[in-house]
């Protein structure tokens, strides 16, 4: 069955890293993808989506008193959101 994985497997064995498929090895999870643009990290959005709450989480560990400005919540008359 032709998927996009197999096709893009098979580009990259023929022409190798350029030409519009790359080999990669995902940031979150370290499997190895086939990328159609040369800066992508993450094999998939739930992937990149796991590696932007860690960096959250992180974030708020480093400072617990640190807290996010939310530009709804500046708009609607409040300076921070609570966590």
């Amino acid at each position: 069955m032709l998927t996009r994985r197999t096709l893009m497997g098979a580009a990259w064995r023929r022409r190798g890293d350029h030409r519009g498929c790359y080999r990669r090895i995902c940031r979150q999870c370290g499997a190895m993808f086939y990328a159609s643009r040369p800066e992508a990290q993450y094999c998939q959005a739930a992937c990149r989506q796991r590696a932007y709450r860690r960096r959250r989480r992180l974030a708020r560990e480093v400072d617990p008193r640190r807290q996010e400005t939310d530009p709804v919540a500046v708009a609607a008359g409040s300076r921070e959101v609570e966590t």
